[in-house]
């Protein structure tokens, strides 16, 4: 496996986990299409992998199957990431944007699969050559190449926009590796174009394959880089909180059992069992309604500490120092 392939697999292990990340840490203001992308990226670049890409294809029937899936998950990282551009550059004028990157896509997507469709039963073996040498298959990729390049300048035009504008420095690198790997993705879509053009009249040089496959690999390590600056942090930080929270309810639930009877009457959301109680979705909230009910059956019958051993109302007090932290 070649250098660029190795990188290839860094950038889409560091996709897929800024795509879980992103999900499981978001909040209102984070658009889903930046989810899909950093997802769908890390098919994307997982695939161009050729012994990846001709083990599987190979499992399917090595009648490049997977070549339509690629171009699919290319497509669908490429009109994600236009749609979260158009959201963060023209949020008043969304409409139209999306429409016409939704055009663009589906031209492209679907003109190749009617293409793949016609020519599959001709297929005898899985090199790619055989399909991307098709004249109408070619014209079809340099409409997706197109489309490439329109979301790498519009993703450099973003940068190039915010970058001075924003006070986290966390960010303003982010949006510097955005810069770079558009530059990257750039050089990607004129290469690739230049290669299918050659390719209807000759042979292309294997520089330039080289250089698409160099350019590749570093666009798709730049920008996993790029989301995942501003992603991972967040992400550690809201993993650690929830650990805590947990751990804490775990240590709460017996106490809150042993005053089951008279908390009963303050309950709001049903006690599920200790171990169902740490496995819900907002464990904070959880562990301060559990803080609280506690607190109220104290008020109403104080001699009730009296009940609880010191290990018991120091779990209470550690509960409640970390709650208001």
């Amino acid at each position: 496996m070649t250098l660029a392939g190795v990188v290839l697999i860094i950038a889409a292990v560091v996709l897929l986990l800024s795509s879980v990340a992103m999900y499981v840490s978001r909040g209102r203001r984070m658009h889903g299409s930046w989810i899909y992308g950093s997802f769908f990226g890390s098919l994307t670049a997982i695939f161009l992998v050729e012994p990846i890409f001709y083990a599987v294809d190979a499992a399917l029937g090595g009648v490049n199957y997977l070549a339509l899936a690629q171009r699919a998950f290319l497509t669908a990282t490429l009109l994600s990431m236009h749609i979260g551009i158009w959201r963060a550059m023209a949020p008043s004028q969304l409409k139209r944007p999306v429409i016409f990157a939704c055009v663009i896509a589906a031209a492209s997507y679907g003109g190749q699969v009617m293409l793949f469709i016609l020519a599959a039963p001709s297929f005898s073996s899985s090199g790619m050559r055989q399909y991307e040498s098709n004249p109408l298959v070619a014209t079809y990729s340099l409409l997706m190449l197109a489309h490439l390049a329109t979301v790498a300048f519009s993703a450099m035009r973003l940068s190039v926009r915010y970058r001075p504008r924003l006070k986290s420095l966390r960010r303003r690198r982010s949006l510097a590796f955005v810069a770079l790997g558009s530059g990257f993705a750039l050089a990607v879509a004129l290469i690739h174009a230049t290669i299918t053009l050659t390719d209807l009249v000759g042979s292309p040089p294997d520089i330039l394959g080289t250089l698409e496959r160099t350019f590749t690999a570093s666009a798709a390590i730049v920008f996993a880089l790029a989301i995942g600056i501003p992603t991972f942090p967040r992400w550690l930080g809201s993993a650690r909180k929830d650990f805590i929270a947990r751990r804490e309810l775990w240590n709460l639930c017996p106490v809150w059992a042993k005053l089951q009877p008279e908390i009963d009457q303050y309950v709001i959301w049903p006690y599920r069992g200790r171990l169902m109680e740490i496995m819900s979705r907002d464990p904070a909230m959880r562990r301060h309604r559990r803080g609280v009910e506690i607190r109220d059956c104290f008020e109403s019958d104080a001699t009730l500490e009296g009940r609880l051993s010191e290990a018991e109302l120091a779990t209470i007090r550690t509960m409640e120092v970390n709650t208001h932290a």
